[in-house]
C-alpha cells in the first residue's frame, strides 16, 4: 500500500492543530513539495481543488506513514471521507503526483476537496 501522503492545511508540521501533533507521531517527514490545484479557505482549514491552468500549484509536505493500513482510516475519518460518512463527502483521498523541493517526484496520497469548484 502507498505510504506517502501530500498536507498542505491542519496537519503541516507547522501547525498547532492537536491532530497534526498525532499525525506527527504516526509518520515521517520527508520536506517540504508541491502539487498541482489551488486552495480556498474555507475558515477554519483549507480546501484543495483541481488546478485551473499549469501554473496552479499548492505547496505543503509529504510525509511517509508508519502504518499506513491502519493510519489512512484514522486520517479519512478526520478528514470527512470514511465509508460511514454521510454523502455527499468533504473530501476525497486520491493519489496524486507530488514534486519534493529537490525536484524528485513522487506518487503521494491527498485531500481533494468535492463540495465546489
Amino acid at each position: 500500500m502507498l505510504d506517502r501522503i501530500f498536507v498542505y492545511g491542519t496537519l503541516l508540521s507547522t501547525s498547532t492543530k492537536p491532530m497534526a501533533r498525532e499525525f506527527a507521531q504516526n509518520a515521517s517527514l520527508i520536506g517540504p513539495a508541491r502539487t498541482p490545484g489551488r486552495l480556498i479557505d474555507l475558515g477554519n482549514y483549507p480546501g484543495l481543488l483541481e488546478p485551473n491552468t499549469p501554473d496552479d500549484w499548492v505547496a505543503g509536505e509529504l510525509w511517509r506513514l508508519h502504518a499506513p493500513v491502519s493510519y489512512l482510516p484514522v486520517l479519512d475519518a478526520y478528514e470527512g471521507c470514511a465509508p460511514n460518512d454521510p454523502e455527499p463527502r468533504e473530501y476525497t483521498r486520491v493519489v496524486r503526483a507530488v514534486t519534493l523541493d529537490t525536484g524528485e517526484v513522487a506518487d503521494a496520497w491527498v485531500y481533494l476537496y468535492m463540495w465546489r469548484d
